[in-house]
């Protein structure tokens, strides 16, 4: 079972700035099984509201994107980092209900006039560990 895992600031960061990655792997993997297949709706707007996320903190991500790689240019990050995200979320939100749509597949013979169709279906959860500390600023704000 997840543990109670760190002391949370306001805000959903952990007071001691450290994730228990178990404990948050485990959160996620329980929200995955509570909803295994989410509608396009529900996922266009879990994308909204990353959109929204990011864009609301930009500059504490520049701030932190500047901070690891040693004064890193504030505009450079908002054009290179934040905004090719924030156009991949749109470039996806305007796709996401045409990727979801099943496609027909072929039979053989024998099988007619039997149908086939593929469902594009979530598997499950990922978990990605990186050193970037705007990864860990993604998790914290994501809670």
């Amino acid at each position: 079972p997840p543990s109670a895992g760190p002391r949370v600031e306001e805000g959903g960061a952990p007071a001691d700035g450290q994730l228990d990655l178990n404990d948050l792997l485990a959160r996620q993997c329980a929200a995955a099984a509570a909803m295994p297949v989410p509608t396009a709706l529900q996922r266009q707007g879990w994308l909204r509201t990353l959109r929204g996320v990011i864009h609301h903190h930009r500059d504490a991500i520049a701030t932190a994107i500047s901070r690891d790689f040693g004064n890193r240019s504030s505009a450079e990050t908002l054009h290179v980092e934040i905004l090719a995200v924030l156009q991949e979320i749109d470039f996806t939100l305007r796709r996401l209900a045409r990727w979801m749509r099943p496609s027909r597949r072929s039979v053989g013979l024998i099988l007619q006039p039997a149908r086939a169709q593929v469902v594009p279906q979530p598997l499950g959860v990922v978990g990605i560990i990186t050193e970037s500390d705007i990864f860990k600023r993604f998790v914290e704000l994501a809670d």
